[in-house]
């Protein structure tokens, strides 16, 4: 049984939800696991101290590092890869848990070498209200490096099982990625690796009021322009891939404020799919009522 390392990384939370992340990675039925948490609250943080007094109450199950300042999650994800032990890695964020199962499940189909990371499905809790959605993540292990130029169907950092040396060897995660950090490690992995799955939920995310990366317009729309200039000849060589990215980001300007901007991305991706009717009027109306 190899070693798995689980880096959590934790930014502004209050330590009874950190403390929930720590305890779900503490309750995984796999044996041979090491714990990185990564601090990169601001240092004025007013209850940074009682985050730190919760980890260190957990003793050496539990390996804590504090940034001096903030650096953002891609820089603290790369400090926990920096002092990891594991032939394999795993995140996951502090707002959410892993269910029992779920790296012993995911290791298991690790079945070839050139498997680089299996992901998983997941439930989706509104904290606000208790609902839950199950979300299957499932889908044709032919060419994934295409299907997440589509979408990003293996999803947060929460999500995958990862060989470590597979993650090293691409980079780790981009610093300079303002939002689609994982996506953008994600689809370095597809170029070059095999991806598999365990087709039932493992995760459980919590959809709640705080902050996300993902809730900002314009780090959301530097973030994909970024991957987009990563992966720019293959979307402009796949008529679907450039249709995709371009009505995707048309309503995500319109909600910024720039609805100029966003109706000449709209624009664009009807000139490659004008028979996907449906769609480019459903993102059209997004950019009329300022949504996305």
């Amino acid at each position: 049984m190899k070693r798995v390392t689980a880096i959590i990384t934790t930014h502004k939370r209050e330590p009874n939800i950190l403390k929930r992340a720590i305890l779900s990675v503490l309750n995984q039925t796999y044996g041979n696991l090491e714990i990185i948490v990564v601090d990169d609250s601001p240092a004025e943080y007013p209850k940074r101290e009682e985050v730190k007094a919760m980890v260190a109450s957990f003793g050496d199950k539990v390996l804590y590092i504090q940034h001096e300042a903030c650096r953002g999650a891609c820089a603290a994800r790369n400090t926990g890869i920096e002092h990891s032990t594991g032939e394999f890695i795993a995140f996951l964020d502090d707002d959410d848990e892993w269910l029992p199962e779920k790296i012993e499940k995911q290791y298991a189909k690790f079945t070839d070498d050139d498997i680089a990371l299996v992901y998983c499905g997941e439930i989706c809790i509104n904290d606000e209200t208790g609902e839950k959605t199950l979300l299957d993540r499932s889908y044709s292990a032919e060419n994934p490096f295409h299907r997440l130029m589509l979408s990003n169907f293996i999803g947060s950092t929460s999500m995958p099982l990862i060989r470590a040396s597979a993650l090293k060897g691409v980079g780790g995660f981009d610093v300079l990625m303002e939002s689609a950090q994982d996506y953008d490690v994600w689809a370095r992995l597809a170029a070059k690796y095999k991806i598999a799955c365990v087709a039932e939920p493992l995760i459980l995310f919590h959809n709640h009021g705080n902050e996300r990366i993902s809730k900002s317009t314009q780090r959301r729309i530097n973030g994909l322009e970024r991957f987009y200039s990563k992966n720019k000849e293959y979307i402009d060589s796949h008529r679907d891939a450039y249709w995709n990215y371009s009505i995707r980001l048309s309503p995500i300007y319109g909600a910024n404020g720039q609805k100029l901007k966003a109706l000449r991305y709209w624009a664009r991706a009807v000139i490659k799919q004008p028979l996907e009717i449906i769609e480019n009027i459903r993102y059209l109306s997004y950019i009329v009522r300022g949504l996305y």
